[in-house]
């Protein structure tokens, strides 16, 4: 079954480099805008990354990203923040799987993706065994 990366992302430019950035065949994109959407899409689609900012729209994410790891513990959170690591509230760290500084090269954010596969690909081989 193929996977899908949920973005909710405000930057209309990020959200076009994280587009360009994969083909069809590599990885099915969803990008939604407000946190509904996560959840219906998260319901709707065999997720496995959910790419989003700490801050969108001037709001704060940390119970949005607290949710979504509690109700689907199978979806890696990978944070893409304008916000410096250090500031970041620990607690929301150890939810997440990974944390990018914006800007970022895009190409930082595709290994860590391949990473996430990678490692979620090794984890069904050993469920499996």
């Amino acid at each position: 079954m193929s996977k899908f990366i949920l973005v909710l992302e405000d930057d209309v430019q990020l959200r076009g480099e994280i587009s360009e950035m994969f083909s069809s065949r590599e990885a099915k994109l969803v990008f939604v805008s407000s946190h509904e959407e996560v959840f219906h899409q998260l319901s709707e689609h065999s997720v496995d990354i959910f790419l989003t900012d700490l801050v969108l729209n001037k709001k704060r994410n940390e119970n949005l990203i607290k949710n979504v790891v509690t109700q689907y513990p199978g979806v890696a959170v990978i944070l893409m923040s304008t916000i410096y690591l250090s500031e970041i509230p620990k607690g929301i760290l150890t939810l997440v799987h990974d944390c990018v500084e914006k800007p970022f090269p895009t190409c930082v954010l595709k290994q860590i993706i391949q990473e996430v596969r990678r490692s979620n690909s090794d984890q069904e081989v050993l469920n499996a065994a």
